[in-house]
């Protein structure tokens, strides 16, 4: 891949970003159906998720293998979008969702040390951390649908979130971001598969929707990356005098061991289930289905940002081996794969738009078998390239 492809892919995230909100009739029609099954429509929430993940690409953009110049431009949008949802008074936080545009939020804080996204941000973590939980913590996806299901979207989503916030700001934000994870993993997987459904209810103790969804594993491995390599750079600076890592506010050896392992369980699953053309399907186990593009990069983004920061290095997984045991994960064999990720995004890419993504899930089980250009396959398109670019 050649920096002139990447640039041609944040050309049209940038197109997409500046028209996220020019709805069509037939959008229209939908979000109304939406909002009579109970479900979160975009159409009054500036930072709804589609938005947020562009937002989210292009803040991984804004990296050293692109010009100065290109980074004045992207740097300008963002600015502007974040500037209008500030500019509405209230900087309303309505859903789980909102924490992927946080996520960006957050990115572009990191590169601008900009006292006011940081207080942007603390809003979206205080509607976190204030909102409905059931009995183990876990954030619930839609109180006021008067139940307590647990998402993959939303534990992923979220845990993305209060990792960076944990990074950047404050520290405690890591245990609610591992409470996250690790309670989707003990009550929202499946066993026998090591997949994930796409929710989980305590209060019947059931397990909902569609099992190996692409989407719900590519936003629970995103949370998991970002936790992992958001505790490691925390961690790296902060040392005793005796050289022992110091872990964040709530988070033990212990905790984090139980992260990791269950992030290499993730990412053992997730590629077995690797397509012969590199990419992975709507529905991971039906590997001569439907592929998926989105599924795809945000399968590719997590994998790359934990390779990046080293934890699929010989040394950290033998750190690890009395838990994962002998592992049949590291270096070598994530960079393959994600070389046959780079190549299956490219074959289904024209001019910089990212195609072939599946659309909008409306509901538990209800997927439409619709595929095209949406903001979350070019923004997690992004993300992910950006990162394996020089590979």
């Amino acid at each position: 891949m050649t920096i002139k492809e990447l640039e041609s892919f944040i050309s049209v995230a940038r197109e997409d970003l500046a028209n996220i909100h020019k709805r069509s009739l037939k959008d229209s029609m939908k979000d109304v159906a939406k909002k009579a099954l109970g479900r979160p429509s975009a159409t009054k929430d500036m930072i709804f998720w589609p938005a947020g993940v562009l937002l989210f690409g292009l803040t991984e953009a804004i990296s050293p293998v692109i010009s100065e110049s290109l980074k004045t431009e992207i740097t300008t949008d963002i600015n502007s979008f974040i500037k209008k949802w500030q500019d509405e008074g209230s900087e309303k936080v309505s859903f789980v969702d909102d924490s992927v545009f946080g996520a960006g939020l957050l990115g572009m804080y990191k590169i601008t040390d900009d006292e006011k996204l940081k207080q942007s941000a603390s809003k979206i973590y205080d509607f976190l951390n204030n909102s409905p939980k059931n009995r183990t913590g876990s954030i619930i996806y839609n109180p006021k649908a008067g139940n307590d299901y647990i998402f993959a979207d939303g534990a992923g989503q979220s845990a993305m979130f209060l990792s960076r916030y944990g990074a950047e700001i404050d520290d405690k934000a890591f245990e609610l971001a591992a409470t996250q994870l690790i309670n989707y993993y003990d009550h929202g997987m499946d066993f026998r598969s090591g997949l994930p459904y796409h929710a989980f209810t305590m209060s019947t103790a059931k397990k909902l929707g569609l099992l190996g969804w692409g989407r719900a594993m590519g936003w629970l491995i995103m949370g998991y990356a970002e936790f992992l390599t958001c505790i490691y750079k925390t961690s790296d600076i902060h040392n005793d005098a005796a050289g022992q890592v110091i872990l964040p506010a709530g988070i033990d050896l212990k905790t984090l061991d139980i992260i990791k392992e269950q992030f290499i369980n993730l990412v053992r699953t997730t590629l077995s289930y690797q397509r012969l053309d590199g990419g992975f399907s709507w529905q991971l186990q039906s590997i001569e289905g439907e592929p998926d593009t989105s599924a795809t990069a945000m399968i590719g983004y997590a994998l790359a940002k934990t390779l990046e920061c080293g934890l699929f290095r010989e040394e950290s997984l033998e750190a690890i081996s009395d838990i994962i045991g002998d592992s049949d994960i590291n270096e070598d064999k994530i960079t393959k794969a994600l070389l046959r990720m780079q190549d299956f995004l490219l074959l289904h890419t024209d001019k910089g738009s990212v195609q072939k993504s599946l659309s909008g899930c409306e509901d538990i089980g209800v997927h439409r078998q619709v595929y095209g250009h949406y903001p979350w396959g070019q923004g997690a398109a992004l993300a992910m390239l950006t990162h394996t670019i020089q590979l």
